[in-house]
């Protein structure tokens, strides 16, 4: 927060006395009192696609973190891709990733912009590819991303008839050897399988392979 400068931290009573916000002025979003008396209309600010969406920062395994900003338009043409390239809509979506990666932000507002549901997962389930599946079977949910090895997990541990609802699967962060791809045709036939593959920042996009079974080929955009 020091870094990004901010000015305003939007939190709750719960959370306030463990925050170090030095003189960082802070509205409670469960304090009514604070902002009753405010103007409910939507501020009329000018807003052009240079504009910072918001700023995401890099690993630090090459030293101190970076924050990375990322402006309205990357995050548009990012979420258009998405839209434009998947062909079934976004009805729950599992989101697996940190939202300390960039691939939250983009499985979000992929999400979101179509209506649908963001099913987040607790910490102990995420580590459990029997409870994700279970989890995935109770919210019905239709799209993830997930690293390959996770989702081999998956497929192993889970029973079939909880992972029906799946009509897109999308792996990222390693690679994607053949023999998750059979397993993955193998148990969800009808399940579209693809590879996403991170742009540099702070571009905000990707090149997705839609993989199929050993005897097609396979395509890119």
């Amino acid at each position: 927060m020091q870094d990004a400068g901010c000015r305003w931290l939007l939190t709750d009573t719960a959370l306030l006395p463990g925050l170090d916000c030095g003189t960082m002025a802070t509205l409670c979003v469960d304090d009514m009192d604070a902002y009753g008396n405010c103007s409910n209309d939507n501020p009329e600010i000018p807003l052009h696609a240079d504009h910072a969406a918001y700023v995401i920062y890099t690993s630090g395994s090459t030293g101190k973190p970076k924050g990375v900003v990322v402006s309205h338009g990357n995050l548009m043409h990012s979420t258009w891709a998405r839209n434009v390239y998947y062909q079934e809509p976004v009805g729950c979506y599992l989101l697996l990733s940190s939202f300390a990666f960039d691939s939250s932000v983009a499985g979000i507002f992929w999400t979101l912009s179509q209506g649908g549901c963001l099913c987040l997962p607790e910490e102990n389930q995420v580590k459990d590819p029997a409870a994700l599946g279970a989890l995935i079977e109770y919210r019905q949910v239709t799209h993830l991303l997930a690293l390959p090895s996770l989702y081999e997990l998956l497929l192993e541990h889970a029973p079939t008839v909880a992972l029906k609802t799946l009509n897109t699967v999308v792996v990222a962060g390693e690679a994607c050897a053949n023999p998750l791809t059979e397993l993955h045709f193998k148990r969800l036939p009808d399940t579209a399988l693809l590879t996403n593959t991170a742009r540099p920042k702070p571009r905000c996009g990707a090149a997705f392979t839609r993989l199929r079974s050993r005897k097609a080929r396979p395509t890119c955009r």
